[in-house]
């Protein structure tokens, strides 16, 4: 009779040889089978067979053992069997589109598996629930159930299935592209695949960690990965895993724009597929649509068309109406580059139709953006701008559908950047030391208003390669939320570049924004890089985007395009690699209209729009903006905190802030240094007020209704004794908006620049 451990140790082998060569182990189950008499040891090798069977496709023999399994086991309790074969019948069910069985099997193991008090079981069905729904798209509930069980992973040693497990939610981030994350949990299971004997799963798990550094253009690392999964390879003899290495070394050559090179690697691949004798029809799906992204980047668009209708017979084949529509994407933009814009039209409008009725949002934001591209092809600008403002319903819808979710993990996520971004408000009587590093992260608020912009630049800072637009009146707090789609990305650590396009003079544009080698013009005493390659890896704010020229309008255009800007005075073309999210406080579309703003232009800068409420919308975040200010200036001021009294609130709370936000927070800070009074109650209005008007409606300072806009500036700037910052702040207006006015009415004589 054999040790118990020993036993254990056995079976726990047989457990990965069948999920790591599914082949060798049925081929062997009879020899094994024959060497255990006790029946927990049979039963766990019939589990074994069973999901061999699964892994090869045999669905029906591995339910039908399962079933057989799972009668035996319900009367003995035997929890094992009864957690492994209820999940395997969900993937058995699933893979066999029987899926309204799926669930209720996983159900059942989530009884079983608490019943057992085992947190490994409870663990594995967890993550099985997390994939399933991640299978249906619904990613949300399937974070739930992947946090749930990779906690309780970390109350287990390295197993098989701890591995297993992280695994499973190394890939819903990836589809998430939350990249680093992806790292994280690849790393941390390649780490304990030392400590289990899986070499498959390992070579499976090197090449998931290359793929996430390939996405996030860590090539060098990916390659670096991938070269040590080829030799390891090479060393076992291990030809299976050699093809998954030598795919994703295309799939890099294909990220970094060397379409040549991928291509080779690529035939390489079919080479070794055909000395495997591979017949899964997945394989040959992806490596021709690989093919055809190959044959696109070298502008062959006919040969990327004949691949794409390849891939496409197969995904017909596999009845994968998935697969189909993802292809016919990619169709519709080959044919668009070769002029037949009839037919992708044609391929767009039934990807479109079936997206709207899957509901899968982002996948449907693409294709009505590739619609809106395919009529500025054609010139249609009147269909191009209607199938744009498609788009700005779809990502309305999106966020909508987000917050109606109302999961807890999209709770969470929000409440964790809102404690971020007003860790003040719930200790207004002590302001901390933070706020010394804060001004730039003051986006306040808890109001529906709030809300939905946070939760839209979180959806933005989860495309990090997606430029976003932002509209919203001037002090709305729009380059706060640019910093905060920064933030909260991959690109984070990497610069924030922000840009006021119209404070940068006309004739230095180009040169701000491309860069100048030395010589190109007076005063150019050396190379220098321009905002674009300044924010390389990272993100590009230009503010006030629409009042850039239009003659500049058309370099940008090209730069975004292109992903290449050249110097003034340089003849050679400098790639970067940035996010470019920018912002108006002006009527986009009314400019559009009047041809003062390019409408290709505005496509490249908004596959994501935000739009920022003014704050006479966000009444209900009024009182809290007003805390955090008071706050704020009582610890840079280091005065006593005010007393604040109901009037004063009600008298803010009736005010427009045509000024919005910025204006709030102007009106305290001159209140700071004003008023004498630690006590303040509407009355305290009268010393930064020329005069009252209508009851509720603090009048701005200086700004009064005898006099015109002009005499307004001229004053702001005497006592401001000519700086044009100061003086911004005096008429409650931006410093750009100011600059723009001054040089309207020539009014640069009275700043400090013209003296």
């Amino acid at each position: 009779m054999k040790n118990p451990s020993v036993k254990l140790l056995e079976l726990n082998q047989y457990d990965i040889l069948s999920s790591e060569n599914p082949p060798l182990f049925l081929n062997s189950f009879d020899s094994i089978y024959n060497h255990y008499q006790d029946s927990d040891s049979l039963s766990h090798l019939m589990y074994f067979k069973a999901k061999s069977l699964v892994a090869l496709r045999n669905y029906d023999e591995a339910i039908q053992i399962s079933t057989d399994l799972l009668g035996k086991s319900v009367v003995k309790k035997d929890y094992f069997i009864l957690v492994k074969c209820n999940i395997l019948l969900s993937r058995c069910y699933y893979y066999s589109e029987v899926h309204y069985r799926v669930k209720p099997c996983l159900e059942l193991a989530v009884e079983y598996a608490q019943s057992s008090q085992s947190a490994e079981l409870l663990a594995e069905v967890y993550s099985n629930f997390g994939s399933y729904y991640l299978d249906i798209h619904d990613l949300n509930v399937a974070q739930e159930f992947m946090i749930k069980a990779v906690r309780l992973t970390k109350r287990l040693p390295a197993s098989y299935t701890v591995i297993t497990i992280l695994s499973k939610a190394a890939a819903l981030h990836h589809v998430q592209q939350k990249y680093d994350t992806v790292v994280l949990y690849l790393s941390t299971a390649l780490k304990m695949c030392e400590e289990v004997d899986v070499s498959i799963t390992r070579f499976r798990i090197i090449s998931n960690l290359a793929t996430a550094y390939t996405k996030m253009k860590k090539y060098k690392l990916a390659e670096e990965l991938i070269g040590k999964g080829i030799e390891l390879c090479k060393q076992s003899k291990n030809i299976s895993s050699l093809l998954l290495f030598t795919f994703d070394l295309a799939t890099s050559k294909t990220c970094q724009g060397k379409p040549a090179e991928a291509i080779r690697i690529f035939d390489e691949c079919m080479s070794i597929a055909q000395t495997l004798h591979i017949d899964n029809p997945r394989f040959f799906m992806d490596i021709y649509n690989n093919y055809a992204i190959c044959y696109g980047q070298n502008n062959d668009h006919t040969k990327a068309l004949e691949f794409l209708n390849k891939s496409f017979e197969i995904a017909e084949q596999i009845h994968s109406e998935e697969d189909c529509m993802h292809i016919n994407t990619n169709k519709s933009h080959a044919m668009v580059n070769l002029g037949m814009y009839d037919a992708a039209e044609d391929l767009l409008q039934n990807v479109i139709a079936y997206h709207k009725k899957e509901q899968n949002f982002n996948v449907l934001l693409s294709a009505q953006s590739s619609m809106a591209m395919l009529h500025e092809k054609r010139k249609d600008y009147r269909k191009s701008l209607k199938a744009h403002k498609e788009v700005e319903k779809t990502y309305e819808k999106y966020i909508i559908h987000i917050m109606n979710e109302n999961t807890a993990a999209v709770q969470q996520q929000v409440m964790e950047v809102s404690k971020y971004y007003q860790q003040n408000t719930s200790t207004l009587s002590r302001p901390s030391q933070g706020y010394q590093n804060r001004e730039n992260l003051e986006f306040i608020g808890t109001g529906d208003a709030y809300r939905k912009v946070v939760n839209s630049a979180l959806l933005a800072a989860q495309n990090p390669n997606a430029n976003v637009f932002l509209m919203g009146e001037s002090g709305t707090g729009k380059e706060i939320i640019a910093q905060m789609i920064h933030q909260k990305s991959l690109r984070r650590g990497f610069p924030f570049v922000p840009v006021n396009a119209s404070a940068i003079s006309a004739n230095l544009v180009e040169s701000e924004l491309f860069g100048h080698v030395k010589g190109a013009f007076t005063g150019a005493i050396s190379d220098t890089n321009g905002f674009f390659v300044q924010a390389n890896k990272g993100t590009l704010f230009l503010d006030e985007i629409t009042e850039m020229p239009l003659e500049i309008q058309v370099k940008l255009l090209r730069a975004i395009e292109s992903r290449k800007v050249t110097p003034v005075g340089g003849t050679k073309e400098v790639s970067f690699d940035c996010r470019i999210v920018s912002s108006t406080n002006r009527n986009i579309y009314e400019l559009i209209q009047l041809s003062e703003f390019r409408l290709d232009l505005f496509h490249r800068l908004n596959p994501l729009e935000i739009y920022i409420p003014p704050l006479r919308n966000r009444r209900e975040d009024i009182e809290i903006l007003i805390h955090h200010f008071i706050d704020l200036y009582t610890y840079e001021t280091k005065r006593a905190k005010p007393q604040i009294d109901a009037s004063f609130l009600d008298y803010l709370q009736n005010y427009e802030f045509p000024g919005n936000v910025r204006e709030l927070k102007n009106i305290i800070e001159r209140l700071f240094i004003l008023a004498n009074s630690n006590h303040w109650d509407a009355n305290v209005f009268s010393l930064i007020n020329s005069h009252h008007g209508d009851y509720g409606r603090p009048a701005p300072i200086f700004v009064e209704k005898q006099e015109n806009e002009t005499e307004a500036i001229i004053k702001a700037l005497i006592k401001a004794g000519g700086k044009q910052k100061n003086a911004a702040k005096l008429l409650n207006m931006s410093e750009s908006t100011l600059t723009r006015r001054i040089e309207k009415y020539h009014l640069q004589d009275y700043t400090s620049k013209g003296k």
